[in-house]
């Protein structure tokens, strides 16, 4: 795997975003996140970081489903 310093020196030698470099890696990430999200446990119902939690989860589906609204024009 490559280090972030040799990442970012391929991006600026091929002139290409991050991204654009690792798209089928990105996108298999966000799949395998959209999934796992949906098979998560509850919190215990007494955990202080529950709220916390509910929108960090919440607002990481919605930045999934906003990838794909961007990347396939709103089809998701």
């Amino acid at each position: 795997m490559p280090s972030v310093s040799q990442i970012c020196r391929l991006s600026l030698i091929y002139g290409r975003s991050f991204e654009s470099l690792f798209a089928g890696i990105l996108e298999e990430a966000r799949e395998g996140l959209r999934e796992q999200i949906t098979y998560m446990p509850d919190a215990p119902k007494r955990w202080l970081g529950n709220f916390n939690r509910e929108n960090t989860l919440r607002a990481l589906a919605h930045r999934l489903t906003d990838e794909i609204d961007d990347n396939y024009g709103g089809e998701a």
